[in-house]
């Protein structure tokens, strides 16, 4: 039986979800919403630096100029300290955005029962509206940043349109020594 405490641990800890988004996917949206990044964020917090992201310590306090490789540095940044968490929370959901994007009805009826939440007609009929084949695959606007209606499955390689294959082999050079933890050849 669990005490009071470990039982409140186990519900809190388990409705911890992190989403997991391909490196090429995450640098091409910033690219097309011009997002940059400004590195003090992570070097105003040394503990941070000290705890998950020591390996990038010098790439942060002298960051990359390009944008490609900026992006791909903070997708690196973001990916580490998830690979620790999955360490530390064992029992926190970590999902890959493109396995909910393939097959979403499905994939959010399994992420609600574990998450204990109901998956009404409701949710559900919200999920095929925004995710369904018959939404368009690409956003409207290339500065729009929400456009929550799209046909998720194509979404998932819209990066393939928007990088030239130059920048995609950047990017997997960058990012592969944590990419392949969760991405495969076939995946790229």
């Amino acid at each position: 039986a669990l005490t009071a405490a470990e039982w409140i641990y186990h519900k809190w800890n388990s409705k911890n979800v992190i989403l997991i988004r391909h490196p090429a996917a995450f640098v091409s949206s910033l690219i097309r919403l011009n997002w940059r990044f400004n590195f003090e964020n992570f070097t105003k917090q040394p503990d941070l630096i000290d705890r998950f992201l020591g390996p990038y310590r010098s790439q942060i306090n002298n960051p990359p100029k390009d944008f490609i490789s900026e992006a791909s540095l903070i997708w690196t940044c973001i990916t580490k300290i998830i690979i620790e968490y999955q360490k530390l929370y064992p029992n926190w959901l970590y999902i890959r955005h493109e396995d909910l994007s393939y097959d979403p009805i499905n994939e959010f009826e399994l992420l609600f029962k574990r998450l204990e939440l109901s998956f009404s007609n409701k949710v559900k009929r919200f999920i095929q509206s925004t995710s369904s084949h018959s939404n368009p695959s690409e956003v409207s606007k290339k500065t729009k940043v929400h456009q929550l209606q799209r046909d998720s499955r194509k979404n998932i390689k819209n990066w393939k349109k928007r990088l030239s294959k130059d920048e995609i082999k950047l990017i997997r050079d960058k990012t592969e020594h944590l990419s392949n933890k969760f991405y495969l050849d076939k995946d790229w």
